[in-house]
């Protein structure tokens, strides 16, 4: 087995005084997950590797991302949209019932495209089995393979707030938007509907996601919601809460959620990420471009 002929090799380097580092890596994040790392405790680092970031493309052009995501490959094709059906056709489907994952390759197929359609829409089991026509056990048990595969992740809602009653379901989001949208079954998406905005707020949780990680942040990533509707997309930590709007102009109503956040607790940050044209400042929010807002990022001074 692969960790035992590393940890043999380690051994031999410590006993040599001479120090070794090695990168293991394998198609299967599943199997790697369950087996090797868990051989390797104490000794080995997990660092998880995300489609390419805005930091990483320079000049990236939005509403091809915003299609056809960011996975390099893909991202340089000259035919993203062929590429991106027979990865997920192939590996996501085929490759994860082939290794046991998923026991029906059909209903995990059904359950698949299911998955994509809600991707950023707060889980209801009961609904997506009906509509993936698996029952809602089921339904459970394929959302871990998604995180155990690292193809999704769920959002927990954010629960440090004083005075509102969070909601008690999570978010799922794949990690790419390319993918996700090839699994739905979406060609093209078309600036002002309610599909650009799904897409374009997926696109910062990718952002957000990989920075985390990329920048070992243990902060966890949440989302915040409340019975009578109060919202904000994306909470990091305790400290910085940021509203996602695809709007060129944003008005008052697009900052309710973030308004009313700040009662229930002291954040560092509240940011509307938008395609305004300048940035400015409305209630102690920040209104960034979405530009603005990711170079900041990625330049470390957005988040402390």
């Amino acid at each position: 087995m692969v960790a035992d002929f590393v940890k043999s090799l380690y051994t031999v380097s410590i006993n040599k005084d001479k120090q070794l580092c090695f990168i293991l890596t394998g198609s299967s994040a599943r199997k790697l997950r369950r087996a090797g790392i868990n051989l390797l405790g104490g000794r080995a680092r997990v660092l998880r590797l995300h489609p390419l970031v805005s930091a990483e493309i320079g000049d990236y052009d939005l509403g091809r991302i915003l299609t056809f995501g960011s996975l390099p490959a893909i991202y340089d094709s000259d035919e993203p949209w062929q590429d991106l059906k027979a990865y997920s056709g192939t590996y996501l489907k085929e490759g994860i019932a082939a290794e046991g994952a998923a026991r029906r390759l059909d209903a995990f197929s059904r359950f698949l495209h299911s998955a994509a359609l809600y991707s950023g829409k707060q889980v209801n089991f009961e609904a997506w089995s009906s509509d993936a026509a698996v029952p809602a056990r089921t339904v459970r048990e394929y959302f871990s393979v998604l995180s155990d595969t690292l193809i999704g992740e769920m959002l927990e809602p954010w629960k440090g707030g004083k005075k509102r009653k969070p909601a008690s379901t999570g978010k799922c989001y794949f990690f790419d938007i390319g993918v996700r949208n090839a699994l739905a079954g979406i060609q093209s998406i078309a600036p002002g509907t309610d599909e650009y905005g799904n897409v374009f707020e997926h696109f910062i949780y990718e952002e957000l996601r990989a920075w985390l990680d990329y920048h070992r942040d243990d902060r966890p990533l949440t989302f915040w919601r409340t019975q009578d509707k109060k919202e904000v997309d994306f909470i990091v930590g305790d400290e910085i809460a940021i509203e996602v709007k695809a709007a060129e102009l944003p008005q008052h109503r697009h900052l309710k959620g973030l308004i009313a956040i700040a009662d229930e607790g002291t954040f560092k940050h509240r940011i509307l990420v938008c395609q305004a044209p300048e940035p400015r400042l409305s209630e102690g929010i920040e209104i960034l471009p979405v530009k603005v807002f990711l170079e900041a990022l990625w330049a470390d001074t957005l988040i402390e």
